[in-house]
């Protein structure tokens, strides 16, 4: 897949999301339902632009699938030590059968091998029996699913600097 989207034409690299917000807005309406339902929220609304703090700037990227000059996929990715957290990974539904996400993917992989701190890609949970389409995607992309261990000793209030924490379960 990743082969044919470079036959295909496309180009995979990073880009400023305020440059192209009427073609994230055509991606994220592509399709009314995806692999994990239907789709809500700030997804079916257009496109703001985000301006985020100059300290978050070195950690929030996006990496785009274009075809030309149009963006016909994106990931947004943020970097926290030596982990990437994939934030959302969507295509254009016409420019899926090319096999821009798995060029996303490898564009990931791509970049960040060598890296100094970065040492793992990190794209949502993996159950071991969980199914569904984007599992599938996951698993052929050949991620696992570990658990990841956070070190807070010596951090008085380690979520003093989170803007937000989303937890299913919390141990303490």
């Amino acid at each position: 897949m990743i082969r044919r989207a470079g036959k295909e034409g496309f180009s995979f690299h990073d880009f400023a999301w305020n440059d192209y917000l009427d073609d994230i807005y055509a991606i994220n309406t592509s399709k009314a339902v995806r692999s994990s339902g239907v789709m809500r929220g700030w997804y079916n609304e257009l496109v703001r632009p985000r301006f985020h703090p100059e300290n978050e700037m070195p950690f929030r990227k996006y990496a785009g699938a274009f075809k030309g000059s149009q963006l016909c996929g994106y990931l947004h990715h943020v970097v926290a030590g030596d982990n990437v957290f994939f934030r959302h990974i969507i295509g254009h539904a016409d420019y899926l059968p090319f096999g821009i996400m798995n060029g996303l993917v490898s564009w990931a992989v791509q970049h960040f091998i060598g890296h100094p701190t970065v040492r793992w890609l990190t794209y949502g949970p993996l159950p071991r029996r969980a199914s569904g389409s984007v599992f599938a995607f996951k698993r052929h992309c050949s991620f696992a699913g570990y658990a990841t261990i956070l070190d807070l000793a010596g951090h008085p209030d380690p979520l003093a600097h989170a803007s937000t924490v989303q937890s299913r379960w919390w141990a303490v």
